[in-house]
Order: structure tokens, then sequence, then C-alpha cells
């Protein structure tokens, strides 16, 4: 599941939203490019950042969206249904926060290396002359971290929406849960793309910010960024490259949701609907963060 994400769409992604060569090229169009230019290498670089990263913070964030989920729900007031949301509890909004500050915090820094290699660009900076080497590794550190502020909105936007939605179809369409390929697949890959198009903006916004060597966005908040872009690209700049990002997270959290419903039929003895909802949208995250 995770090595479909790491085909040419992503790299062409970062192309099409970060070079003002390809903003208004297709994915395809770039990854010919790429291939023409650079050869079939070019399509995988940045890939060790991005495995490591997947390897990381897909557990973490299944470990922290339980254990804060099991903390909520362990309150009255936050185990309640919001009136008016339809069943929706503040335990599964707050968890899938918790959970995509926990993933922000991981993924930044890796995310940042694995820009810069697929946009041609060093993420080390140079060595200061007399500057001693703990200046040189915060410097280092505090220009791994360039881009945590959209970072954190897209995740936490992302999860968020994510596990709602996945509460919510756990609570609504229980049909889905029983069928053993379709439902988890359409599930899984229905609350994942939700949840993309709700934070793609960020996502345009972060790879822009890690992409820029010379810092012109330096300065600017998100919140400005985000005007900027849709004054000199439109509304369309915000979503750019969003169609085969959203044809990668279905198929792949699709897939992760239909490996994550086999494995709970076969390894458990059946569970509550808290449980099992906080269970399945934590190892269906295993999908979503691998971009």
């Amino acid at each position: 599941m995770r090595a479909h994400s790491r085909s040419h769409l992503p790299l062409s992604l970062r192309r099409m939203q970060v070079d003002p060569m390809h903003r208004k090229d297709s994915a395809l169009a770039v990854a010919r490019h790429l291939l023409r230019a650079e050869g079939l290498v070019g399509l995988w670089r940045g890939v060790a950042p991005a495995v490591v990263g997947g390897t990381i913070y897909g557990g973490l964030v299944l470990s922290v969206y339980s254990g804060a989920y099991a903390a909520c729900n362990s309150m009255s007031a936050l185990a309640e249904p919001i009136p008016g949301t339809g069943g929706m509890r503040a335990s599964v909004l707050l968890a899938g926060l918790a959970s995509g500050v926990a993933r922000s915090v991981i993924e930044t820094p890796l995310a940042h290396i694995k820009v810069r290699q697929q946009t041609g660009l060093d993420w080390r900076i140079e060595l200061r002359h007399g500057g001693s080497f703990a200046q040189h590794a915060l410097r280092q550190i505090r220009e791994l971290y360039r881009g945590s502020v959209p970072t954190l909105y897209r995740s936490c936007t992302m999860l968020g929406t994510f596990f709602v939605l996945n509460d919510c179809a756990a609570r609504h369409l229980p049909g889905l849960n029983s069928m053993t390929v379709l439902g988890p697949f359409v599930k899984g890959g229905v609350c994942a793309s939700v949840g993309w198009v709700a934070a793609w903006p960020f996502e345009v916004v972060k790879n822009r910010v890690q992409a820029d060597s010379v810092k012109n966005h330096a300065s600017k908040s998100v919140h400005q960024l985000l005007r900027q872009i849709v004054r000199e690209e439109g509304v369309r700049g915000l979503f750019r490259g969003i169609l085969p990002g959203l044809c990668k997270s279905f198929v792949s959290n699709g897939a992760a949701m239909i490996a994550l419903n086999f494995t709970q039929r076969h390894l458990t003895c059946g569970s509550g609907v808290g449980v099992g909802s906080s269970s399945s949208s934590s190892a269906a995250q295993r999908g979503i963060q691998s971009r």
C-alpha cells in the first residue's frame, strides 16, 4: 500500500505545486519531462525520507489517536454526542487533532528533506566560518522545521476530517464494515479523499515554503500565502495537483482499510463502536500519511 504512493505522481505533484515552469502542466506532462531529463531515477528522488517517515509516524499516529480517544472518551462531556451534529463526539475530533499534531512533529523535517530532494535543492545548510557545532546544529534543526505551521494546519485538518467521517460511517453505515472488500475500500477511500480535499490548500502552501531556498516566504503567514496564491493563480492554485493526489489517496487508503478489516476479523474477538472506530481510523491512517 505504501509502495503505491512512491510512484511518479507525488514527485510530479511537487513540481506542479512549487516550480513556476510546471504550474500549468498536468501531472503526466511533468512526469514525461522528468523521464526525459533525469530518467527513471528522477521519479524516485526523495523516496528514502518518505519511507522512513511512513515507518515512524504511521505507528505514532495510531498510538496517539487511540490514547487520546480513550482519554477523552473517559470524560462524559467529551464522550456525549454534540447536539445537532448527527452523533459526532468531541472525543473523536480531539483525538484526530492530537494525531495531527503528533504527525506534524515527526513529518515536518522528513517532508522538508523529501521536498528539497524532489525539487533538486540541498536541504543541508552551509557551516558558517567560526561558528560552533552546536550553533550549526541548531540552525539546521530550525531549517528542517521550516514549514511546520502549514504542515500542522494540513495534518490536523486532514486527520480531523478523516476520523470524524470514519466514525460517522461506522455509526450510520454499519453495513460497510460487513462487506469484506468493497465496503472497507469505499469507506477508507472516501473518508481519506474528503480529508485531503479539505487540507489541500495547506499542502500546497507547505510544499512551496519548504521548497523556498531563498526564503521569499519566510516572513509570510499561512493565511498571507493562501491569499497570495489566490491573487496570482486564482482559487485553482490552491488545489493544484489534487486530481492525481486523490487518485493515489483513494486507492492506497481503500486498500489499507481492506487489510485492516481482514486483520480485525481474524485477530480480534469483537469490540465496541468506539474502540472499533478508533482502531479503524488509526490503522487506515497508515495509508493516508504516505504521500
